[in-house]
């Protein structure tokens, strides 16, 4: 990216609540990134590193 979009990150957590691993009583998410699982799809990682957006997958069969 050649910009910092604004509030991307946030807006993500927002959007993808419901989705967000949970371990204890606290959801996994930070400022740059988040972990994501929907029990019958899969899992992912979203996280934002200096210019570049990382998205790692896994799909369940």
């Amino acid at each position: 990216m050649e910009e910092d979009p604004p509030g991307l990150v946030p807006w993500m957590i927002v959007r993808t609540h419901d989705y967000s691993v949970e371990q204890g009583k606290h959801h996994l998410h930070w400022q740059k990134g988040m972990f994501l699982d929907h029990r019958s799809h899969g899992q992912a990682m979203f996280e934002k590193r200096a210019r570049e957006f990382h998205v790692y997958t896994q799909g369940l069969a």
